[in-house]
C-alpha cells in the first residue's frame, strides 16, 4: 500500500507569490489594460483598423497570459 496523500499537487492554485507582489501584478495588468483601452479610444477617429487590431491583440494576449495562467506552462515546477 503506497502513501500518496502527502504528494504535492503538480500545479498550485493561486500561486502568485507573496500577497503584495500578487496585488502589484494585478494592479499593473489592470493599469496596462486601461491604458490600452484609452489608446484605442483615441485612435478610433483615425479609422486605422490595423492599429486597432494590434491594440486589441495586445490586450487579448495580456488577458490570456496573465488571467488564464499561460505563464505557468513554461515553469519547471508546473510539470
Amino acid at each position: 500500500m503506497s502513501d500518496h496523500h502527502h504528494e504535492k499537487p503538480a500545479v498550485q492554485l493561486h500561486d502568485l507569490g507573496d500577497g503584495k507582489a500578487a496585488y502589484r501584478r494585478i494592479f499593473l495588468v489592470f493599469v496596462t489594460l486601461a491604458v490600452l483601452t484609452i489608446i484605442e479610444f483615441l485612435v478610433t477617429p483615425l479609422e486605422s483598423a490595423v492599429l486597432l487590431f494590434i491594440l486589441a491583440f495586445l490586450k487579448a494576449a495580456l488577458v490570456v497570459y496573465f488571467f488564464m495562467h499561460v505563464y505557468r506552462l513554461w515553469r519547471e515546477d508546473a510539470h
